[in-house]
């Protein structure tokens, strides 16, 4: 496990790492295994990945595109990040806010992409919701 300044440093070197992405536009999110960012907060965060534009529950213009994106996530890891009924409760009032969207960023799938996550279920009224054209998550190999 990182202490919270190698956390952090992890994050520096992450950023340097955006910097040399060849796109003009970059989004990024947090997930359950940062268990940095929820003590971090969105501020600090933001101020730390100036190489993207970090969203934490909030939608962001990009290039034409409305982009919402959560770091919600749900399930029975160690890494709890993002996982508590408070923070759902934000997101879920932020996405209630939003719609409609072009494009959804979450840390997990929705109900009707993958069946047996826990996030999933969560999500699924956010995506009927949102209407995203496009859903983007992170999803391990």
């Amino acid at each position: 496990m990182w202490t919270g300044a190698g956390q952090v440093a992890k994050l520096r070197e992450f950023n340097s790492w955006l910097g040399t992405v060849p796109c003009a536009n970059k989004v990024v999110i947090m997930g359950n295994h940062e268990s940095i960012g929820p003590s971090l907060g969105r501020a600090r965060l933001a101020a730390l990945l100036t190489n993207a534009k970090y969203l934490e529950n909030e939608v962001l213009d990009v290039c034409g595109f409305r982009v919402f994106a959560t770091p919600l996530s749900k399930g029975r890891s160690g890494n709890a990040a993002y996982q508590d009924e408070a923070f759902a409760a934000t997101a879920k009032a932020a996405a209630k806010a939003t719609a409609p969207v072009d494009i959804l960023i979450t840390h997990g799938p929705s109900q009707g992409k993958v069946s047996s996550r826990s996030t999933a279920t969560e999500l699924e009224p956010w995506a009927r919701h949102l209407k995203p054209r496009l859903h983007l998550w992170d999803m391990p190999p």
